[in-house]
Protein backbone atom coordinates (compact mmCIF):
# COMPACT_ATOMS: atom_id res chain seq x y z
CA UNK A 1 0.00 0.00 0.00
CA UNK A 2 1.36 3.41 -0.99
CA UNK A 3 0.43 6.65 0.77
CA UNK A 4 0.71 10.13 -0.82
CA UNK A 5 1.02 12.99 1.71
CA UNK A 6 0.13 16.65 1.07
CA UNK A 7 1.53 19.33 3.36
CA UNK A 8 0.91 23.03 2.68
CA UNK A 9 0.05 22.28 -0.94
CA UNK A 10 3.21 20.23 -1.62
CA UNK A 11 3.09 16.48 -2.27
CA UNK A 12 5.36 14.20 -0.24
CA UNK A 13 5.92 10.58 -1.19
CA UNK A 14 4.33 8.34 -2.05
CA UNK A 15 5.52 6.25 0.91
CA UNK A 16 4.96 2.63 1.66
CA UNK A 17 2.96 1.74 4.74
CA UNK A 18 6.17 0.89 6.67
CA UNK A 19 7.91 4.09 5.54
CA UNK A 20 4.98 6.17 6.69
CA UNK A 21 5.07 4.45 10.09
CA UNK A 22 8.79 5.15 10.44
CA UNK A 23 8.40 8.82 9.44
CA UNK A 24 5.59 9.36 11.93
CA UNK A 25 7.64 7.68 14.65
CA UNK A 26 10.57 9.98 13.85
CA UNK A 27 8.31 13.05 13.87
CA UNK A 28 8.90 13.83 10.19
CA UNK A 29 5.23 13.26 9.45
CA UNK A 30 2.37 14.20 11.76
CA UNK A 31 -0.83 12.32 12.46
CA UNK A 32 -2.87 15.28 11.18
CA UNK A 33 -1.10 15.51 7.81
CA UNK A 34 -3.45 15.02 4.84
CA UNK A 35 -2.92 11.80 2.88
CA UNK A 36 -4.34 9.81 -0.04
CA UNK A 37 -3.94 6.03 0.36
CA UNK A 38 -4.10 3.62 -2.54
CA UNK A 39 -7.71 2.71 -3.19
CA UNK A 40 -9.00 5.74 -1.31
CA UNK A 41 -11.78 7.99 -2.59
CA UNK A 42 -10.88 11.21 -0.76
CA UNK A 43 -8.18 12.94 1.24
CA UNK A 44 -7.93 11.85 4.86
CA UNK A 45 -5.57 12.47 7.76
CA UNK A 46 -2.89 9.91 8.56
CA UNK A 47 -4.59 9.00 11.83
CA UNK A 48 -7.66 7.89 9.83
CA UNK A 49 -5.68 5.13 8.08
CA UNK A 50 -6.31 1.98 10.11
CA UNK A 51 -3.41 0.99 12.32
CA UNK A 52 -0.93 3.48 10.88
CA UNK A 53 -0.50 5.87 13.78
CA UNK A 54 -0.91 3.08 16.36
CA UNK A 55 2.00 1.20 14.83
CA UNK A 56 4.05 4.38 14.52
CA UNK A 57 3.50 5.20 18.20
CA UNK A 58 4.42 1.60 19.12
CA UNK A 59 7.68 1.93 17.19
CA UNK A 60 8.39 5.21 18.94
CA UNK A 61 7.76 3.65 22.37
CA UNK A 62 9.93 0.66 21.50
CA UNK A 63 12.80 2.90 20.46
CA UNK A 64 12.42 4.92 23.64
CA UNK A 65 12.53 1.74 25.76
CA UNK A 66 15.57 0.45 23.89
CA UNK A 67 17.33 3.75 24.43
CA UNK A 68 16.61 3.63 28.16
CA UNK A 69 17.83 0.01 28.41
CA UNK A 70 21.04 0.84 26.56
CA UNK A 71 21.72 3.67 28.93
CA UNK A 72 21.38 1.29 31.90
CA UNK A 73 22.49 -2.18 30.76
CA UNK A 74 23.96 -1.75 27.34
CA UNK A 75 22.26 -2.95 24.15
CA UNK A 76 18.89 -4.58 24.78
CA UNK A 77 16.77 -7.02 22.82
CA UNK A 78 13.56 -5.80 21.26
CA UNK A 79 10.65 -5.75 23.68
CA UNK A 80 7.97 -7.94 22.21
CA UNK A 81 5.16 -6.04 23.88
CA UNK A 82 5.79 -3.07 21.57
CA UNK A 83 5.76 -5.06 18.34
CA UNK A 84 2.46 -5.03 16.52
CA UNK A 85 1.41 -7.00 13.53
CA UNK A 86 0.53 -5.20 10.34
CA UNK A 87 -3.21 -4.96 9.97
CA UNK A 88 -5.06 -5.13 6.74
CA UNK A 89 -5.56 -1.71 5.21
CA UNK A 90 -8.94 -0.65 3.97
CA UNK A 91 -10.19 2.62 2.57
CA UNK A 92 -10.96 5.08 5.38
CA UNK A 93 -14.55 6.05 6.04
CA UNK A 94 -15.50 9.46 7.30
CA UNK A 95 -17.32 9.67 10.60
CA UNK A 96 -20.45 11.34 9.21
CA UNK A 97 -22.08 11.64 12.60
CA UNK A 98 -19.18 13.72 13.88
CA UNK A 99 -19.19 15.83 10.72
CA UNK A 100 -22.89 16.61 11.11
CA UNK A 101 -22.45 17.57 14.77
CA UNK A 102 -19.65 20.03 13.94
CA UNK A 103 -21.59 21.42 10.98
CA UNK A 104 -24.66 22.09 13.12
CA UNK A 105 -22.52 23.76 15.77
CA UNK A 106 -20.91 26.03 13.16
CA UNK A 107 -24.31 26.98 11.74
CA UNK A 108 -25.59 27.76 15.23
CA UNK A 109 -22.67 30.10 15.86
CA UNK A 110 -23.14 31.88 12.50
CA UNK A 111 -26.89 32.35 13.03
CA UNK A 112 -26.29 33.61 16.57
CA UNK A 113 -23.80 36.20 15.30
CA UNK A 114 -26.25 37.41 12.65
CA UNK A 115 -29.08 37.73 15.18
CA UNK A 116 -26.83 39.53 17.65
CA UNK A 117 -25.66 41.96 14.98
CA UNK A 118 -29.22 42.79 13.92
CA UNK A 119 -30.91 42.85 17.32
CA UNK A 120 -28.32 43.97 19.82
CA UNK A 121 -25.86 46.11 17.92
CA UNK A 122 -26.73 49.63 19.07
CA UNK A 123 -24.86 51.42 16.27
CA UNK A 124 -27.29 51.74 13.36
CA UNK A 125 -28.09 54.05 10.47
CA UNK A 126 -30.16 57.15 11.14
CA UNK A 127 -32.41 56.04 8.27
CA UNK A 128 -33.59 53.23 10.55
CA UNK A 129 -34.43 55.54 13.47
CA UNK A 130 -37.89 57.11 13.48
CA UNK A 131 -39.45 59.84 15.61
CA UNK A 132 -42.93 58.89 16.82
CA UNK A 133 -45.91 60.77 18.20
CA UNK A 134 -44.71 60.32 21.81
CA UNK A 135 -41.66 62.49 20.92
CA UNK A 136 -39.32 59.51 21.34
CA UNK A 137 -37.02 57.83 18.83
CA UNK A 138 -37.35 54.15 17.96
CA UNK A 139 -35.68 51.69 15.66
CA UNK A 140 -38.16 50.90 12.91
CA UNK A 141 -40.50 48.03 13.87
CA UNK A 142 -39.30 48.13 17.51
CA UNK A 143 -41.43 49.08 20.50
CA UNK A 144 -38.63 49.98 22.91
CA UNK A 145 -37.19 53.54 22.84
CA UNK A 146 -33.78 53.54 21.20
CA UNK A 147 -30.57 53.66 23.23
CA UNK A 148 -27.29 53.65 21.35
CA UNK A 149 -25.43 55.41 18.55
CA UNK A 150 -26.95 56.19 15.16
CA UNK A 151 -24.98 57.47 12.20
CA UNK A 152 -25.35 58.64 8.61
CA UNK A 153 -22.85 58.53 5.76
CA UNK A 154 -22.16 60.42 2.56
CA UNK A 155 -22.49 58.58 -0.75
CA UNK A 156 -18.75 57.83 -0.75
CA UNK A 157 -19.09 56.03 2.61
CA UNK A 158 -17.43 58.72 4.73
CA UNK A 159 -19.08 59.70 8.01
CA UNK A 160 -21.63 62.52 7.86
CA UNK A 161 -23.39 62.39 11.25
CA UNK A 162 -23.06 60.54 14.54
CA UNK A 163 -25.72 60.95 17.25
CA UNK A 164 -26.12 59.34 20.68
CA UNK A 165 -29.53 58.42 22.11
CA UNK A 166 -30.67 57.24 25.51
CA UNK A 167 -34.19 56.02 26.25
CA UNK A 168 -35.46 57.48 22.98
CA UNK A 169 -34.03 61.02 23.25
CA UNK A 170 -30.75 62.60 22.26
CA UNK A 171 -28.29 62.34 25.09
CA UNK A 172 -24.59 63.01 24.82
CA UNK A 173 -22.82 64.19 21.68
CA UNK A 174 -24.09 64.78 18.17
CA UNK A 175 -21.46 65.53 15.51
CA UNK A 176 -21.80 66.45 11.83
CA UNK A 177 -18.93 66.62 9.34
CA UNK A 178 -18.33 68.43 6.06
CA UNK A 179 -17.59 66.36 2.96
CA UNK A 180 -13.90 67.34 3.28
CA UNK A 181 -13.75 65.59 6.65
CA UNK A 182 -13.68 68.73 8.80
CA UNK A 183 -16.11 69.10 11.68
CA UNK A 184 -19.23 71.11 10.76
CA UNK A 185 -21.34 70.93 13.93
CA UNK A 186 -20.87 69.60 17.45
CA UNK A 187 -23.80 69.52 19.87
CA UNK A 188 -24.17 68.28 23.44
CA UNK A 189 -27.54 67.07 24.73
CA UNK A 190 -28.75 66.12 28.17
CA UNK A 191 -31.93 64.05 28.33
CA UNK A 192 -33.16 65.48 25.02
CA UNK A 193 -32.30 69.12 25.77
CA UNK A 194 -29.60 70.91 23.75
CA UNK A 195 -27.05 72.36 26.19
CA UNK A 196 -24.34 73.69 23.90
CA UNK A 197 -23.38 73.67 20.24
CA UNK A 198 -20.59 74.92 17.99
CA UNK A 199 -20.69 75.30 14.20
CA UNK A 200 -17.70 75.45 11.85
CA UNK A 201 -17.35 76.58 8.24
CA UNK A 202 -15.91 74.47 5.42
CA UNK A 203 -12.35 75.41 6.38
CA UNK A 204 -12.89 74.39 10.01
CA UNK A 205 -13.17 77.93 11.42
CA UNK A 206 -15.68 78.51 14.24
CA UNK A 207 -18.77 80.21 12.76
CA UNK A 208 -21.28 80.12 15.62
CA UNK A 209 -22.00 78.93 19.12
CA UNK A 210 -24.96 78.15 21.32
CA UNK A 211 -24.77 77.92 25.11
CA UNK A 212 -27.62 77.27 27.52
CA UNK A 213 -30.48 78.42 25.30
CA UNK A 214 -28.97 81.37 23.43
CA UNK A 215 -26.69 81.89 20.45
CA UNK A 216 -26.41 81.52 16.68
CA UNK A 217 -25.58 78.37 14.71
CA UNK A 218 -24.75 78.23 10.98
CA UNK A 219 -25.28 75.15 8.80
CA UNK A 220 -23.69 74.51 5.39
CA UNK A 221 -24.40 72.78 2.09
CA UNK A 222 -22.42 69.57 1.72
CA UNK A 223 -21.67 69.99 -1.99
CA UNK A 224 -20.53 73.62 -2.03
CA UNK A 225 -19.64 74.48 1.56
CA UNK A 226 -21.87 77.59 1.34
CA UNK A 227 -24.32 78.52 4.07
CA UNK A 228 -27.65 76.68 4.02
CA UNK A 229 -29.20 77.90 7.28
CA UNK A 230 -28.55 80.32 10.11
CA UNK A 231 -30.49 79.61 13.30
CA UNK A 232 -30.82 82.22 16.04
CA UNK A 233 -31.77 80.92 19.50
CA UNK A 234 -33.22 82.77 22.45
CA UNK A 235 -34.71 81.31 25.62
CA UNK A 236 -34.08 77.75 24.36
CA UNK A 237 -36.05 78.28 21.11
CA UNK A 238 -35.24 79.08 17.48
CA UNK A 239 -36.53 82.63 17.06
CA UNK A 240 -35.17 83.24 13.57
CA UNK A 241 -34.10 80.98 10.72
CA UNK A 242 -32.51 82.23 7.48
CA UNK A 243 -32.30 79.82 4.53
CA UNK A 244 -30.06 79.98 1.42
CA UNK A 245 -30.04 77.74 -1.66
CA UNK A 246 -26.96 75.88 -2.89
CA UNK A 247 -25.88 78.86 -5.02
CA UNK A 248 -25.88 81.19 -2.01
CA UNK A 249 -29.17 82.95 -2.83
CA UNK A 250 -31.32 83.75 0.20
CA UNK A 251 -34.67 82.01 -0.04
CA UNK A 252 -36.51 82.95 3.12
CA UNK A 253 -36.38 84.21 6.66
CA UNK A 254 -38.52 82.48 9.29
CA UNK A 255 -40.41 84.31 10.65
CA UNK A 256 -40.39 86.65 7.63
CA UNK A 257 -39.94 90.40 8.17
CA UNK A 258 -43.23 92.18 8.91
CA UNK A 259 -45.05 88.82 9.10
CA UNK A 260 -45.31 88.10 5.36
CA UNK A 261 -48.49 86.38 4.18
CA UNK A 262 -46.41 83.35 3.17
CA UNK A 263 -47.10 81.94 6.63
CA UNK A 264 -50.42 81.49 8.39
CA UNK A 265 -51.14 84.87 10.00
CA UNK A 266 -51.14 84.40 13.79
CA UNK A 267 -53.36 87.46 14.19
CA UNK A 268 -56.32 85.29 13.17
CA UNK A 269 -56.15 83.58 16.55
CA UNK A 270 -55.34 84.84 20.00
CA UNK A 271 -53.56 81.57 20.72
CA UNK A 272 -51.18 81.96 17.74
CA UNK A 273 -52.66 78.87 16.11
CA UNK A 274 -54.12 78.62 12.59
CA UNK A 275 -57.91 78.55 12.26
CA UNK A 276 -59.47 75.07 12.39
CA UNK A 277 -59.86 73.16 9.14
CA UNK A 278 -63.32 72.28 7.81
CA UNK A 279 -64.36 68.70 8.73
CA UNK A 280 -64.04 67.29 5.21
CA UNK A 281 -63.94 63.48 5.22
CA UNK A 282 -64.34 62.40 1.62
CA UNK A 283 -62.92 63.74 -1.61
CA UNK A 284 -65.11 65.75 -3.92
CA UNK A 285 -65.02 65.46 -7.66
CA UNK A 286 -64.49 69.23 -7.86
CA UNK A 287 -61.30 70.73 -6.46
CA UNK A 288 -61.94 73.27 -3.68
CA UNK A 289 -61.05 76.89 -4.46
CA UNK A 290 -57.46 77.97 -3.67
CA UNK A 291 -56.77 79.68 -0.37
CA UNK A 292 -55.73 83.30 -1.01
CA UNK A 293 -52.24 84.42 -0.05
CA UNK A 294 -50.60 81.00 -0.23
CA UNK A 295 -48.01 79.60 -2.59
CA UNK A 296 -49.53 77.70 -5.57
CA UNK A 297 -48.41 74.33 -4.18
CA UNK A 298 -50.41 74.99 -1.03
CA UNK A 299 -53.60 75.54 -3.03
CA UNK A 300 -53.41 72.27 -4.99
CA UNK A 301 -55.59 69.30 -4.14
CA UNK A 302 -52.78 66.76 -3.79
CA UNK A 303 -53.03 63.01 -3.52
CA UNK A 304 -50.76 60.61 -1.69
CA UNK A 305 -50.36 56.90 -2.20
CA UNK A 306 -49.37 53.99 -0.06
CA UNK A 307 -47.45 50.82 -0.69
CA UNK A 308 -49.25 48.77 -3.32
CA UNK A 309 -51.51 51.56 -4.57
CA UNK A 310 -51.53 52.52 -8.24
CA UNK A 311 -52.07 55.88 -9.90
CA UNK A 312 -53.18 56.61 -13.46
CA UNK A 313 -50.64 58.48 -15.57
CA UNK A 314 -52.54 61.78 -15.74
CA UNK A 315 -52.75 61.95 -11.91
CA UNK A 316 -49.08 61.29 -11.18
CA UNK A 317 -48.27 65.01 -11.24
CA UNK A 318 -50.70 65.44 -8.30
CA UNK A 319 -49.00 62.76 -6.17
CA UNK A 320 -47.13 64.85 -3.60
CA UNK A 321 -45.12 61.82 -2.43
CA UNK A 322 -43.84 61.25 -5.98
CA UNK A 323 -43.35 64.85 -7.10
CA UNK A 324 -41.26 65.79 -4.05
CA UNK A 325 -39.49 62.50 -3.39
CA UNK A 326 -35.75 63.00 -2.71
CA UNK A 327 -36.00 66.79 -3.14
CA UNK A 328 -33.92 69.32 -1.20
CA UNK A 329 -35.70 71.28 1.51
CA UNK A 330 -35.05 74.47 -0.47
CA UNK A 331 -37.33 73.11 -3.21
CA UNK A 332 -40.05 72.53 -0.64
CA UNK A 333 -39.73 76.13 0.58
CA UNK A 334 -39.74 77.48 -2.99
CA UNK A 335 -43.05 75.72 -3.75
CA UNK A 336 -44.81 75.68 -0.36
CA UNK A 337 -43.29 78.70 1.34
CA UNK A 338 -42.07 78.76 4.91
CA UNK A 339 -43.28 75.81 7.00
CA UNK A 340 -45.87 76.40 9.68
CA UNK A 341 -43.74 74.38 12.08
CA UNK A 342 -40.27 72.84 12.08
CA UNK A 343 -40.03 69.71 14.23
CA UNK A 344 -36.58 68.83 15.57
CA UNK A 345 -34.97 70.57 12.60
CA UNK A 346 -35.78 67.56 10.38
CA UNK A 347 -39.52 67.77 9.70
CA UNK A 348 -41.28 70.64 7.89
CA UNK A 349 -44.99 70.73 8.83
CA UNK A 350 -47.58 72.47 6.66
CA UNK A 351 -51.19 72.98 7.80
CA UNK A 352 -54.39 73.95 5.97
CA UNK A 353 -53.47 71.60 3.12
CA UNK A 354 -55.74 69.35 1.04
CA UNK A 355 -54.33 65.89 0.43
CA UNK A 356 -56.47 62.96 -0.69
CA UNK A 357 -55.45 59.48 0.43
CA UNK A 358 -55.51 57.10 -2.53
CA UNK A 359 -56.31 54.14 -0.29
CA UNK A 360 -59.58 55.37 1.24
CA UNK A 361 -60.35 58.66 -0.60
CA UNK A 362 -60.32 60.74 2.62
CA UNK A 363 -58.93 64.27 2.86
CA UNK A 364 -55.99 65.16 5.11
CA UNK A 365 -55.11 68.71 6.12
CA UNK A 366 -51.43 68.39 7.11
CA UNK A 367 -48.26 67.44 5.26
CA UNK A 368 -45.01 66.51 6.99
CA UNK A 369 -41.78 66.48 4.95
CA UNK A 370 -39.01 64.46 6.64
CA UNK A 371 -35.39 65.26 5.73
CA UNK A 372 -32.03 63.50 6.02
CA UNK A 373 -28.94 65.15 4.53
CA UNK A 374 -31.24 67.96 3.40
CA UNK A 375 -33.36 65.71 1.15
CA UNK A 376 -36.86 64.36 1.67
CA UNK A 377 -36.93 60.76 2.87
CA UNK A 378 -40.58 60.53 3.90
CA UNK A 379 -43.73 62.51 3.08
CA UNK A 380 -46.76 62.03 5.33
CA UNK A 381 -50.35 63.21 5.12
CA UNK A 382 -52.06 63.66 8.49
CA UNK A 383 -55.67 64.48 9.46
Amino acid sequence: MNILVNRDGAHLGPYSYDQACQLIAEGKLQAWDIAWPDGGREWVTLDQIDGLTERAFAIREQRLAESMNRSKNGPAQPNAQFITSKKSIRSPKRDWKRVWVWTLMALTVVISLIVWNQKFNKKILLDNVEHRSDSLHYIKNWNKPFTGTAYAKFNDGSLWEKTSFENGVRHGNRSIWHMNGKLALKETYYNGSLKKAYSYDYSGKLSGQYIEGSGTITLYWNETGLRSQEQVYSDWKVVKRTIWNREGKMLSVIPPPNQSAQLVNPSNSTTNKPPPNPPVKTASTNSPPPIPGLFPARAILWSIGETGTSTVRQDIEKRVDLVYANKYYTKIIEDFGNPDEIIEGRIYAYRNMRVRRASNNTICTKIHFHFINGKTTLIEALP
